[in-house]
């Protein structure tokens, strides 16, 4: 599957939920933690370096990617 869940999820959450993500980062190296957004389910994955996206509209919606290009993707908006 191709990133428009993570282009969507960037340009559509909050700065409330955008923060509430980055502010994981900070303060976490180890588990898992899931969040539910309006649209989305986000799992960071840090024992697997891993996050997934679910697109809660999105038929076949996930996508997986390491934690660095998420996390730099959310700081930018999806723009790149």
């Amino acid at each position: 599957m191709d990133d428009s869940l993570l282009r969507s999820l960037a340009a559509n959450i909050d700065d409330y939920e955008r923060s509430t993500l980055l502010r994981e980062f900070a303060t976490r190296t180890s588990g898992i933690r899931r969040f539910t957004f309006n649209l989305f389910n986000v799992v960071l994955d840090f024992d697997a370096d891993k996050a997934t996206i679910e697109g809660l509209l999105e038929a076949d919606g996930s996508y997986s990617l390491p934690l660095t290009e998420f996390k730099r993707n959310l700081g930018t908006g999806g723009k790149r």
